[in-house]
């Protein structure tokens, strides 16, 4: 990214796992960011995921300087705000909180595709404006809506946040639960406490028992056409670094990213399913939850997407080749039956890992009529 552009309007942050976020700053010196957008992370989950990386060793490898990291935990919208315009002006921060989906009956319809003789007459110059709202990100040709970037975050439950807090105050490193929102007992635990952070953490871990997940809150965005509006992409380029094209002549141009939302059980997979039903006829490129962990997967998530193209989704996987979970190296990610899953459904699996060769790179040329 930071190769070929010096300017975004946003950025969305899927979690706030150290892998995710610790190259935010090396970014930011080269690309301006104006715009930060965040799902909303209680204080006692950000030490938790904190005191999760201390334990597993998932800190180590990142860059020397974990000053941003830790401000990060603290406060995050300030951490990122700093960094805004290389470091000139404050960049935005936009908070999205939790949502409840509704499930829906019976499936959405697919899009309607424009048809050759249309695309000619196409406005290939327009100009483009971004619009941004309370729950999305639009972008406008002209006063019409064009495409539009849905995050979604889903609500969450867990026995792991309420048992690491009772160890916080097990091991005397707060004395209520209300001192989570004193911001210097916060600055003092991360920069100060951190092994014990860690210690509470297993604790909290071991008592919580099948009930554990680390990933408790994580942003999940739609990028694609607008419901209801009429279009037709075409890849545009491929160079000798990026994965040969699929799908190259009538790729669905939208992409549904689900970042490592705990999808552990069947109640928050129908409520992704839910959340993004009308959304999914438009998108060819499908990355799903955790680097296609098979905890987190369920056969149901490739269901919905349009059912007359010619292939299903790309499913692509940012998984550094073959990523291990670190509490149990056994197990991959991808998971082998996720992969087998894609494949008898007749998709493509895609895992880019941290070789050049392995990059993962999207160019279209998309018409949209609103």
């Amino acid at each position: 990214m930071a190769e070929r552009i010096t300017t975004a309007d946003f950025m969305f942050v899927s979690h706030f796992d150290f892998d995710h976020v610790s190259g935010i700053p090396s970014l930011t010196a080269s690309v301006d960011i104006e715009r930060f957008i965040i799902p909303m992370v209680p204080v006692p989950e950000r030490l938790f995921i904190l005191g999760g990386g201390i334990s597993d060793g998932t800190l180590d490898g990142g860059p020397a300087d974990t000053a941003f990291y830790d401000g990060f935990i603290i406060d995050p919208s300030a951490a990122l705000a700093a960094l805004g315009s290389n470091n000139a002006t404050p960049a935005e921060v936009q908070v999205i909180p939790p949502a409840q989906a509704t499930p829906t009956s019976g499936g959405a319809e697919p899009p309607e595709l424009l048809s050759p003789r249309k695309i000619p007459a196409a406005a290939l110059n327009a100009a483009l404006t971004v619009r941004f709202e309370s729950q999305r990100v639009l972008c406008e040709v002209g006063g019409d809506i064009v495409w539009e970037w849905f995050p979604y975050v889903a609500m969450q439950a867990t026995g792991a946040i309420p048992e690491f807090t009772k160890a916080l105050i097990r091991r005397k490193l707060i004395r209520a639960e209300s001192e989570m929102h004193d911001s210097r007992r916060i600055s003092h635990l991360v920069r100060r406490k951190r092994e014990e952070l860690a210690r509470a953490y297993d604790d909290a871990v071991k008592a919580a028992g099948a009930s554990f997940t680390r990933n408790l809150t994580s942003l999940m965005i739609y990028s694609g056409p607008v419901v209801g509006t009429a279009h037709r992409a075409y890849r545009t380029r491929n160079s000798y670094v990026e994965r040969a094209e699929i799908g190259a002549w009538n790729p669905r141009p939208g992409w549904l990213g689900l970042g490592d939302a705990d999808l552990r059980a069947n109640k928050r997979v129908d409520e992704v399913n839910a959340a993004f039903e009308s959304r999914k006829p438009y998108v060819g490129t499908f990355a799903p939850s955790h680097h296609g962990s098979a905890k987190d997967w369920d056969e149901t998530l490739m269901t919905g997407f349009d059912p007359t193209a010619a292939h299903s989704p790309t499913y692509v996987f940012g998984a550094a080749g073959a990523y291990r979970s670190p509490r149990d190296k056994a197990v991959l990610h991808p998971d082998g039956d996720v992969l087998l899953a894609i494949n008898e459904a007749g998709g493509t699996a895609v895992t880019v890992g941290m070789s050049e060769a392995s990059r993962w790179t999207e160019s279209l040329s998309v018409f949209v009529q609103p």
